[in-house]
């Protein structure tokens, strides 16, 4: 089950060791406990991110955690790409 959790560190690609200045808001974890994506934002871009989808940022929180439940495996964080829109 998908378990998102609340922090608010300052990281540098977390996860995937991507450069990005990105304040981390929600972690998301899997069943196991294990981390595996976090959404933040952006302040260089100006937009919301989940740290292992380079794609394209989003323009609310809202938008990038309904993207991430929409194209993501759950377990594994891998981009399974159900939905192809950036955006609902």
């Amino acid at each position: 089950m998908l378990c998102p959790r609340l922090v608010d560190p300052l990281v540098a690609g977390l996860l995937e060791g991507r450069r990005m200045s990105l304040r981390v808001v929600t972690v998301m974890t899997n069943s196991k406990g294990s981390v595996i994506a976090a959404i933040g934002w952006d302040g260089d871009r100006g937009e919301w991110r989940i740290n292992i989808y380079g794609a394209h940022g989003f323009s609310t929180e809202q938008a990038a955690l309904d993207f991430w439940h929409a194209n993501f495996d759950h377990e594994t964080g891998r981009f399974i790409g159900r939905r192809w829109q950036t955006e609902s």
